[in-house]
């Protein structure tokens, strides 16, 4: 199954095991609205992984399982993002002092 395919799935099982009233579900929404845009993957990513971050704390670190197997998979974006964030900065201060 391919990369994008398998992540919408898990954005589909998760959005269903949540609360109608879950801000989670709307912020699991926009990030599915986004990835069917063809929007930016990374950024999409990173604000799931912080999404379902501020859910889990908020939760005491108890939820569903879908929503750990959706964690599991965007986990590391954030610092991906950032990472590449960061060097686009250095690399673009190289050649424009």
């Amino acid at each position: 199954m391919e990369k994008g395919n398998q992540l919408m799935e898990k954005l589909s099982k998760a959005y269903a095991s949540l609360p109608d009233n879950e801000p989670l579900k709307a912020d699991i929404f926009a990030v599915a609205q986004d990835l069917e845009k063809n929007e930016n993957d990374q950024l999409a990513r990173a604000k799931l992984a912080n999404a379902i971050s501020q859910h889990l704390l908020t939760h005491h670190l108890k939820t569903e399982s879908e929503i750990t197997a959706l964690y599991n998979e965007v986990a590391d974006s954030p610092e991906k993002y950032k990472g590449n964030a960061a060097l686009a900065i250095m690399l673009g201060s190289l050649f424009h002092p």
